[in-house]
């Protein structure tokens, strides 16, 4: 499941990623990630992958289609998988600063900045 979580605001965008994530539920976050890049020039994002068990569609990376040149920084929080997903993200997102964090807290403090 994909949650919005309620720490998103301007251009920073926070969810929670639980379980397997779905095509659909992926499908459902774009409009939202959509009105934020209409109103802003760049993309801050804070994942949540604590509870984060994988996708349910192959080729995971061809769905993220959103303006990747747009995302200026991803804060990764999770566990056990966290740093995978963060190689992952930098070698997507080149042009990001993308970060690894296993407290939340620290995490939302450094993508807000």
């Amino acid at each position: 499941m994909l949650q919005w979580l309620p720490e998103s605001e301007g251009n920073l965008i926070c969810f929670k990623a639980s379980g397997k994530v779905t095509d659909t539920e992926y499908r459902l976050l774009l409009p939202k990630i959509n009105e934020v890049l209409a109103r802003s020039s760049s993309l801050k994002l804070f994942g949540d992958f604590s509870d984060f068990e994988g996708w349910e569609w192959a080729h995971a990376l061809d769905k993220f289609t959103f303006a990747m040149d747009d995302v200026e920084r991803v804060a990764i929080f999770d566990g056990e998988r966290g740093k995978e997903l963060a190689e992952l993200a930098a070698t997507t997102l080149k042009d990001s600063d993308v970060r690894y964090f296993e407290d939340k807290n620290t995490a939302l403090i450094w993508v807000k900045n």
